[in-house]
C-alpha cells in the first residue's frame, strides 16, 4: 500500500443499543420480527428477533423495536475505532408519537417499497450513496413508494453525528414537511479517509409495517471531482478545483473522471456539449460522471442555452442530480429538454434540482420537458423528489412538462413544486407506469388556464406496457380558469387497466378522464371545486365537491369547510394523534 492511499478501516458494526426516548414513547416490544422478502408477517407469525441480511431492505412489524440488527454476514468485521458508541449514538429522531389517529390517514394501497437507496447488492460503483468525502456534509434521501403515508424515519445504526429528519413538522394544527424530512445527513470529520461506515434506517408508516433500510458508505475522495466556475484552475480536488464545465467533459472520448462524482461550486456554467452527439452534452457512466451535486449550501447554476444533457447509450445506471439549477433551455432543436434519457437504465435519482425558463424548440410536438424519460424498457426505482419547475412552455399539444416519463416501475414521484405553467400539461405520467407512487404534488402558483396541471395516463404507448398500480395522493392543483386540474387515463388508447388510486387530493378545479369504462379508477376522499368522472370502473369514495371560497390561494381549507374536513378529505395532515 502507498501512502497515498488510504487503509481501509470498517467502523459502526457493533449491534445499535437503543438509547433513543423516541422508541420508549412509542410502546417498543421485544417480540417481533420480519421476514426480508417483502411481506408483512402479523405478530402471530413472528419469532423473536429481526432477521435482516446485510444486502436486504427487510419488512419489519412496529412492535419489534427492540430488535438488535446481527452482524452475522458482514464481511471486514472490525472494531468500533471511533464509530458510534454508547455515548454519541447516531440520532434516531424526535421522541413522542406519530401516529395519526384512525380516519386521519389513509391506509395502505400498495405495500411499502424503497426506491433509494436501493440495497448494496444492487447499487453499482457509481452510486452516490456508497461514498462521502471527508468534510463535506453528506445528504442523500431516503425514497419510499407505497405504505400509509406520512412516514417515521429512524436511524439505527450510522457514524457519530449522523441523523435523519424524523417527521412532519407541525404548525397550525397541522402536519408540514421539513427540507430535512426523510434526508439522511453527516459531515465525516477531517482524516476519515479510508473509514466504511454501516448505516440503516427503519421507515414506519401508520399501520405499523417499517422497512429497514441499509446501505454502506465509504469516505473516499478519489471518487470525487470538484467544479468551480472561475479561479485557477486545478486537479479537480476540493481545494484545486477544475474551472469551469468544459475542463470536466472536455473532448469527445475524454474519460479521466468516469465513474466519479462530480460536486459543482456554486456560480454561473455554461453547458457546452460534444459536436459529435449534436452539441449535446452526452452522459455514460462508462466516460463521464453521471452523478451531479451542487456543494452543500451553494447553488450551482446551468445556463442551458447551448446543449441539453442526455444519456443515450452506456450505463445510466445510479444517475443522481441534486441541488442544481437548470436555466433556459436550447431552443434550435425541435423539442427541448434539460434532461432526456432514452436509454434503459436502473436507480436514478433527481433531488431538490431547479429547473426554470424553459420554452418548447422549434416543434414542440415531441415531449418537450425539463426532465424526459423516453419510451422502451421499462426502467426500474427511479424517484424525482422536492424539485421546483417554473416557467414551463408556452408549448403545443405535447408539453412544455415539468417530467415527462413513460416506462417506470417502483418509482416515485414526491414533493415537487410547479409555478408559472403555460403549457398543456405540466406534470406527466404517460404510458406504462407499473406500481408507482405520486405524492404530495403542488401545482398552484400561476398556472395558466387550460393547463393539464397533472396527468396520469394509464394506457399503452407504443412499445410501453400498459400501466398498473399507481397511487396518486395528497397533491394540490389549481389552474387559471379550472380546466383539467388532474386527468387520469391515456387520451388516445384504449386498453387501460389499472387500478389507479387517488386519494386524499385537493384540486381547484375539475378532475378529468377519457376511456372511463375501461379504466379502474377510484377517487377517496379527495376535494374538488367542480366534481369528478362517473363510469363503469370509476368510483368516487367520500369524495367531495366544495366551493371555490373553501380554499385559500395555496389550496388550503379555510372557514367552515376547514373545521369539518381537515385531516380526513383533501392534502392536508392534521395534527390527529392516537393516544393509545
Amino acid at each position: 500500500m502507498s501512502d497515498s492511499t488510504p487503509a481501509r478501516r470498517t467502523l459502526g458494526r457493533r449491534p445499535f443499543l437503543l438509547q433513543s426516548a423516541a422508541l420508549a414513547a412509542l410502546g417498543c416490544g421485544d417480540d417481533d420480527g420480519a421476514a426480508g422478502d417483502g411481506s408483512v408477517l402479523d405478530g402471530s407469525m413472528m419469532d423473536s428477533s429481526v432477521d435482516v441480511a446485510p444486502s436486504d431492505h427487510a419488512l419489519v412489524d412496529l412492535q419489534a423495536r427492540d430488535a438488535v440488527l446481527p452482524d452475522e454476514g458482514r464481511p471486514d468485521e472490525g472494531a468500533m475505532d471511533g464509530g458510534m458508541s454508547d455515548e454519541g449514538a447516531p440520532d434516531a429522531g424526535p421522541a413522542g408519537a406519530f401516529q395519526l389517529e384512525e380516519g386521519f390517514f389513509t391506509p395502505a394501497k400498495m405495500p411499502m417499497d424503497v426506491v433509494a437507496p436501493r440495497p448494496m447488492a444492487e447499487l453499482s460503483e457509481l452510486s452516490v450513496y456508497r461514498y462521502a468525502y471527508a468534510g463535506v456534509r453528506y445528504e442523500r434521501p431516503v425514497a419510499v413508494r407505497g405504505g400509509a403515508w406520512p412516514f417515521h424515519y429512524e436511524l439505527l445504526r450510522g457514524p457519530m453525528g449522523m441523523r435523519v429528519g424524523a417527521f412532519l413538522e407541525e404548525r397550525d394544527g397541522t402536519l408540514e414537511r421539513t427540507p430535512d424530512y426523510g434526508v439522511v445527513q453527516w459531515t465525516p470529520p477531517e482524516g476519515s479517509d479510508g473509514d466504511v461506515f454501516d448505516v440503516a434506517v427503519r421507515v414506519t408508516d401508520q399501520e405499523g409495517n417499517a422497512l429497514i433500510v441499509e446501505w454502506r458508505i465509504e469516505v473516499d475522495r478519489t471518487r470525487f471531482v470538484f467544479v468551480a466556475p472561475a479561479g485557477s484552475p486545478g486537479d479537480g480536488t476540493r481545494e484545486a478545483p477544475l474551472v469551469g464545465f468544459e475542463a470536466l467533459y472536455g473532448s469527445a472520448g475524454d474519460t479521466r473522471f468516469a465513474g466519479r462524482i462530480a460536486v459543482f461550486r456554486g456560480g454561473d456554467y455554461t453547458l457546452v456539449g460534444d459536436p459529435e452527439a449534436s452539441g449535446n452534452v452526452r452522459l455514460s457512466g462508462g466516460t463521464s460522471p453521471t452523478a451531479w451535486l451542487a456543494f452543500p449550501d451553494e447553488t450551482p447554476v446551468f445556463d442551458c442555452r447551448r446543449a441539453k444533457i442526455v444519456f443515450t447509450g452506456g450505463n445510466g445506471d445510479d444517475m443522481f442530480f441534486g441541488g442544481l439549477t437548470f436555466d433556459g433551455g436550447r431552443q434550435d432543436v425541435n423539442n427541448a429538454h434539460f434532461i432526456w434519457a432514452n436509454t434503459r437504465f436502473d436507480r436514478g435519482v433527481f433531488w431538490r434540482n431547479h429547473f426554470r425558463n424553459l420554452e418548447r424548440g422549434q416543434v414542440g410536438n415531441d415531449n418537450p420537458a425539463a426532465i424526459f424519460i423516453s419510451g422502451g424498457p421499462h426502467r426500474r426505482h427511479i424517484a424525482i423528489v422536492s424539485n421546483v419547475f417554473e416557467n414551463m412552455g408556452p408549448g403545443g399539444g405535447n408539453g412544455v412538462a415539468g417530467y415527462d416519463t413513460f416506462a417506470l416501475d417502483e418509482s416515485l414521484f414526491e414533493d415537487n413544486t410547479a409555478r408559472g405553467c403555460r403549457s398543456t400539461h405540466c406534470f406527466w405520467l404517460k404510458g406504462g407506469h407499473r406500481r408507482v407512487t405520486v405524492r404530495g404534488e403542488t401545482l398552484v402558483d400561476g398556472n395558466a388556464a387550460g393547463t393539464v396541471l397533472l396527468n396520469v395516463s394509464l394506457g399503452r404507448d407504443g412499445r410501453t406496457e400498459r400501466s398498473e398500480n399507481v397511487e396518486v395522493s395528497h397533491c394540490r392543483t389549481v389552474s387559471e380558469g379550472r380546466a383539467f386540474a388532474m386527468r387520469t387515463v391515456w387520451a388516445s388508447s384504449a386498453n387501460e387497466t389499472g387500478p389507479l388510486w387517488v386519494y386524499r387530493c385537493s384540486v381547484g378545479g375539475r378532475f378529468g378522464a377519457l376511456h372511463r369504462d375501461e379504466a379502474d379508477v377510484t377517487y377517496e376522499r379527495c376535494l374538488s371545486t367542480e366534481g369528478f368522472p362517473t363510469g363503469e370502473t370509476i368510483r368516487a369514495v367520500e369524495s367531495e365537491i366544495v366551493g371555490g371560497g373553501d380554499f385559500d390561494g395555496a389550496m388550503r381549507l379555510v372557514g367552515a369547510a376547514r373545521e369539518r374536513l381537515i385531516g380526513t378529505h383533501g392534502a392536508e395532515i392534521a395534527a390527529r394523534f392516537r393516544t393509545d
